[in-house]
C-alpha cells in the first residue's frame, strides 16, 4: 500500500527527469525538422576587370542546390559544378556589369547572391589590323585583318589611311591620290614605290558603326629602290641602330619638371642626341625615384600634367627625337591600390591572384625590395592590364619606344608574354 504522502514526492521526480531528456533531446530534434537552407556564395568580391570574358568561382549547398546559374544584365550563364564549387565565365560590358549568382532546385529558384560589380577597364573599341604585301613596283595594305570591338561587336564602316610625318619622301597610290593631305580612303590601298630609299609608316584608322575608333601602323622599306616587308616580330626600327640616347631624370631639371624638360630640348639636340630616354614619370610615391609604380596609366602628378608632357613629346619629335619612357612591368608599389586591397582582405580580394606568392601565401619579392610587389603573369588579367599600360602611352602620347625593367624576371616567369606585348605594340 503506497502512502498518500509519498506520491507527489515522487511524481514531481518523474517529471523534473523528464523535462531533462526533453531539454537535452530538443535542439537535436530541431536541427533533424529545419535543416539548414540553401547557400550559394561568391569566392572574392566585385572589383576592376581587365577583360570582357570574366571568370566568375563560388560556393553552393550541394544538398540543397541542383545547379547554379550566374546572371547579368545582359546573359545569363548555367555554372560547371564540382563538389560544392561552382566556375562561370560571364560576358562583361563597358564601364559596369551587375552580376549575381543564383541557386536552382527543382527547375526553380531558391537562393541567391547579393549582386557584386565588376568594372571592365578594357577599351571597347576595334582594333585596326594591317597586312602588307609588296612587289618590284607598288606596296599593297590591306584592313581586312581588323578585329571588332569584343564586348559590344560591331561593323567596320570607314578606312582612312595617312602617311606619317616624316617619311624619306611623300606616298602616293598608283592611281596618283597623295596620302601627305586629305586621307585615301578603303579597306585596301596599292601605294606606288616611292624613289628614295628608306622606311616608310602608314597609318590607318577605323571606325566602327558606333562611331568606335582605332589607329594603327603599317611599316615597309624601301632599299636600292625596290619595296621590302618588315618583319615586325623580329626587327627594330632603323633609327635604333645609330641612337645617340639622352638620359633624362626630370626630378633633376627643376619645377615645374616636364616644362623644365621641355625648356632644355634644344640643347640637347645640339649635342647631338636622336633620343631621350626618361626615368619613370608614371605615378610613384614621392619619396620614391620612381620605380615603385602606384598606377601604370597615370603621369606623376608633380612632374605636371597630360598637357606639359604631351608638349614635351611634341616638342621632342619635332626637333628630330625619339622619346623613350622607362617602363616597369615586373611589380608594383605596396601603395598600389590593388595591392592593398589584396593585404586587407585576403583571398576574397579579386587582387590576390594578381600577386606572386610563395607556398606560405607570401608575395614574392627580388632582392632586398621589401616595397615591390611581384605581378603573376599566371594570371591572365595582369598580362591584359600591362600590354594595356603599355599601349596607352603609345596611343596617347605617341612614345617611340620603351626601357624595360626587370624584363628578364617577367621572362623567366612567363616567356609568352613578350611575343603577345610585341605583337599588340608593333
Amino acid at each position: 500500500m503506497i502512502e498518500p504522502s509519498s506520491r507527489p514526492a515522487r511524481s514531481r521526480g518523474f517529471l523534473l527527469r523528464a523535462a531533462l531528456v526533453w531539454l537535452l533531446l530538443a535542439p537535436a530534434a530541431i536541427a533533424t525538422a529545419a535543416p539548414p537552407g540553401p547557400v550559394v556564395t561568391f569566392d572574392t568580391a566585385g572589383g576592376d576587370a581587365w577583360t570582357f570574358d570574366k571568370d566568375i568561382d563560388g560556393r553552393f549547398s550541394a544538398a540543397a542546390c541542383e545547379g547554379i546559374v550566374v546572371h547579368t544584365p545582359h546573359a545569363t550563364v548555367e555554372a560547371s559544378l564540382e563538389d560544392e564549387r561552382f566556375f562561370a565565365r560571364v560576358p562583361l560590358r563597358p564601364d559596369s556589369t551587375e552580376v549575381s549568382a543564383a541557386c536552382i532546385d527543382d527547375g526553380a529558384e531558391v537562393a541567391r547572391t547579393a549582386p557584386q560589380r565588376w568594372n571592365a577597364r578594357l577599351a571597347d573599341v576595334p582594333k585596326a589590323w594591317i597586312r602588307t604585301g609588296t612587289s618590284a613596283q607598288s606596296i599593297r595594305l590591306e584592313a581586312d585583318g581588323t578585329e571588332r570591338a569584343p564586348a559590344t561587336p560591331a561593323p567596320i564602316v570607314s578606312w582612312r589611311w595617312r602617311a606619317r610625318a616624316g617619311n624619306p619622301a611623300p606616298l602616293a597610290t598608283v592611281s596618283g591620290a597623295g596620302l601627305a593631305g586629305k586621307p585615301v580612303t578603303g579597306a585596301t590601298i596599292e601605294l606606288a614605290a616611292p624613289p628614295v630609299d628608306g622606311d616608310y609608316y602608314v597609318e590607318l584608322t577605323v571606325t566602327d558603326a558606333l562611331g568606335r575608333s582605332d589607329t594603327s601602323t603599317a611599316v615597309f622599306r624601301v632599299e636600292d629602290g625596290r619595296p621590302e616587308n618588315v618583319d615586325l616580330a623580329h626587327e627594330h626600327p632603323r633609327w635604333a641602330d645609330s641612337a645617340v640616347i639622352y638620359g633624362i631624370a626630370p626630378a633633376f631639371f627643376g619645377d615645374p619638371e616636364f616644362g623644365q624638360v621641355t625648356d632644355r630640348l634644344d640643347e640637347i639636340a645640339e649635342l647631338g642626341a636622336t633620343a631621350i630616354w626618361l626615368s619613370p614619370v608614371m605615378a610613384a610615391p614621392e619619396d620614391d625615384f620612381g620605380y615603385a609604380v602606384l598606377d601604370p596609366f597615370r603621369l606623376r602628378a608633380s612632374f605636371g600634367d597630360e598637357r606639359a608632357f604631351r608638349k614635351l613629346v611634341d616638342r621632342a619629335h619635332a626637333l628630330g627625337l625619339e622619346v623613350l619612357m622607362d617602363f616597369v612591368p615586373n611589380h608594383v608599389s605596396d601603395r598600389n591600390r590593388y595591392f592593398l586591397d589584396a593585404e586587407q582582405d585576403g583571398a576574397h580580394s579579386p587582387y590576390y591572384d594578381w600577386f606572386e606568392r610563395d607556398a606560405s601565401g607570401n608575395v614574392v619579392r627580388y632582392f632586398d625590395w621589401t616595397h615591390l610587389k611581384t605581378l603573376d603573369y599566371d594570371n591572365p588579367e595582369v598580362q591584359s592590364y600591362v600590354i594595356a599600360a603599355f599601349a596607352h602611352w603609345v596611343r596617347a602620347y605617341g612614345v617611340d619606344g620603351f626601357r624595360v625593367d626587370a624584363s628578364w624576371a617577367v621572362r623567366r616567369r612567363a616567356p609568352e608574354f613578350w611575343p603577345r606585348w610585341r605583337a599588340e605594340l608593333k
